[in-house]
């Protein structure tokens, strides 16, 4: 494979993106203006990946949250996420309508049911929609390459490392992310990067440890579709995401073990961690009545 050519931009910091794009101060505001995200995926075997990406999308502070997942766990994923509209995934297409921002491909296990919903969703969202595709839809994602060829500049990744070098077939990390991020015209997050559509790379230089860890991937896809819900902007949302995931992490390690805590613990500590980035790393002012 011929080398990438060099970003026209200068890669950085992703503290320095995040300063340069903030997410809007939502606050005092109702749920409609803040988005509402659609999370689609799952299976009978694999409920909790809609699951852990639909809380982390509230965390993050999207408004309002809609799952679409398969219809035997329909009851279950509803009893246990109360905040969110449930619904059969063969019920959504007036869902993915409707919706700010799109998550598709958390716990799926079939590539035929997630090549149709991804083209899906890469067809009917509406033209502003951000949509993240996690997991298999990554997988799917060559083969409606036609279907996303319209949304560029409203797609973000958020592939495991695996996932991104088998999508582009370049086994260079960085490498592989530029060249997934023009090829898609799409924000890309993999664990310390993030790459913006032109495939400028921005960096978490921080270190964290014990984030490979079962389900942390939906909750980074989650993590990005509540923040393109919030934003409507991919690139600002990735970067968000990326940079919350990492610092709740960090969070979980010192407060926990660096091994062993579990993704619904990342959710968990994601307020925190946004509060923190936003006031004592980037200087978004307080507002008032807040200590």
């Amino acid at each position: 494979m011929s080398p990438m050519p060099p970003s026209p931009h200068a890669d950085g910091e992703l503290r320095e993106a995040l300063a340069r794009h903030p997410l809007p101060d939502h606050l005092g505001v109702d749920k409609q203006a803040r988005g509402t995200v659609l999370v689609i995926g799952g299976s009978s075997q694999t409920p909790g990946a809609v699951l852990l990406a639909g809380r982390a999308a509230l965390r993050i502070g999207s408004g309002r949250l809609q799952l679409a997942t398969a219809a035997e766990v329909v009851s279950t994923v509803a009893v246990a996420i109360p905040e969110a509209k449930v619904m059969d995934i063969a019920a959504c297409e007036s869902s993915i309508a409707e919706a700010d921002a799109i998550v598709v491909g958390p716990g799926f296990k079939d590539a035929k049911t997630a090549t149709s919903l991804t083209r899906a969703v890469l067809s009917q969202a509406a033209p502003a929609a951000v949509i993240v595709l996690d997991a298999m839809s990554i997988d799917v994602l060559p083969d409606c390459a036609q279907d996303a060829a319209d949304r560029r500049g409203h797609l973000i990744l958020t592939p495991n490392r695996a996932e991104l070098i088998a999508l582009v077939d370049d086994d260079d990390v960085r490498g592989a992310l530029r060249l997934a991020a023009r090829r898609y015209g799409a924000a890309v997050c993999c664990f310390d990067h993030v790459a913006a559509p032109d495939a400028t790379l921005w960096r978490d230089a921080s270190d964290v440890v014990g984030l490979g860890t079962s389900g942390a991937g939906d909750v980074l896809a989650g993590l990005a579709g509540g923040a393109s819900a919030r934003s409507g902007e991919a690139f600002t949302a990735a970067c968000w995401a990326a940079a919350v995931h990492r610092g709740a992490a960090n969070r979980a390690a010192n407060e926990i073990a660096p091994l062993g805590y579990l993704a619904s613990e990342l959710v968990d500590a994601v307020p925190a961690v946004l509060y923190e980035i936003e006031q004592h790393h980037i200087g978004v002012r307080k507002p008032r009545g807040v200590v």
